[in-house]
């Protein structure tokens, strides 16, 4: 049996030790970003932190750089069909990622509190989380990307009827994929265009 690989990285955890108990049984080796990692280890779930498959502890304090990173973008775009794509899996011991798990950071309820200091928006503002959202929904045709925690019972039935995740599914999770973030963009857009005082 081939080995299935999916990423969780999520600010809003509701649901995740659920889905990933869900993905546990149809065979799925986990890897996750540290907080979610601990939570899902805490659930008794085996996960692979981030760092154990870079070999990079997180960087530049609590931004915690760790998921910009070549191997875990690779595993993303990684096009299964591709042989030149597989031989790069395989030199550089990449894990092909065929399902994707983000939520981002909560910028929006950040700046929609009566009293927020900038530097707390700032750090609120995701950067990783944005750029592997748009490239698992850019491999659509080989990633599936849950943007939000209403599709997990979802994903779960689709793999439990046929054990795979069909291509119409992965289309409409994309565009929402894109969606989410170009709202987030915009959000983020609109507050600073304020705060710069920029017409």
């Amino acid at each position: 049996m081939k080995k299935r690989y999916a990423l969780l990285t999520v600010t809003d955890k509701t649901g995740i030790v659920e889905f990933a108990k869900g993905l546990k049984k149809f065979g799925f080796e986990l890897v996750g970003s540290l907080k979610t990692s601990w939570l899902l280890r805490k659930n008794g779930i085996s996960i692979k932190e981030v760092s154990e498959i870079t070999g990079y502890p997180p960087i530049m304090g609590k931004q915690g750089i760790k998921l910009i990173h070549p191997i875990i973008f690779g595993g993303i775009l990684a096009d299964r069909s591709n042989l030149d794509h597989l031989k790069d899996c395989k030199r550089y011991k990449i894990k092909p990622f065929e399902l994707v798990v983000c939520n981002l950071y909560a910028f929006e309820k950040t700046v929609a509190k009566k009293k927020f200091e900038h530097e707390e928006a700032i750090f609120n503002l995701d950067i990783g989380g944005p750029a592997m959202i748009r490239c698992a929904a850019k491999n659509y045709k080989n990633v599936t990307i849950v943007t939000d925690i209403k599709d997990y019972d979802m994903v779960l039935h689709k793999l439990a009827q046929n054990r795979e995740i069909d291509l119409a599914t992965n289309e409409k999770l994309a565009l929402k994929a894109f969606e989410y973030v170009g709202a987030y963009d915009r959000a983020i857009i609109k507050y600073l265009k304020n705060k710069f005082k920029v017409k």
